[in-house]
């Protein structure tokens, strides 16, 4: 038998990624003035760690450190965190699903039923 244990280490809400447009001088000052006044674009970012251990010995079968970026975050609209992005489950759970389905693959091919 083994065991998995899974933890979210991080979530948070970071810049998305330039274009290869962007680099162009122009347009570059204009994702620079939106990096600092905060009306850039933001991806959610989440980081996991997942185990694998022998359930009877405790011993260390697999061990992964995960992170990826889910969908574009929203900003809240009203209230006193006006402006703000927030990351919710759904930013992040096509990514989470995904990476579920890679572990359950794995798991099938490499564990002994």
């Amino acid at each position: 038998m083994a065991r998995l244990e899974v933890a979210i280490t991080a979530v948070g809400a970071e810049n998305a990624p330039l274009k290869a447009y962007q680099y162009i001088p122009v347009a570059l000052v204009v994702q620079g003035v939106k990096t600092v006044s905060g009306t850039r674009t933001q991806d959610a970012e989440i980081s996991t760690e997942m185990e694998v251990l022998d359930s009877q010995t405790g011993t260390r079968l697999a061990a992964v450190v995960k992170s990826g970026q889910g969908t574009k975050v929203t900003k809240i609209k009203q209230g006193s965190e006006k402006g703000k992005h927030i990351v919710t489950l759904d930013d992040v759970k096509p990514l989470l699903d995904s990476w579920a389905e890679a572990a359950a693959e794995f798991a099938n091919q490499n564990i002994a039923h």
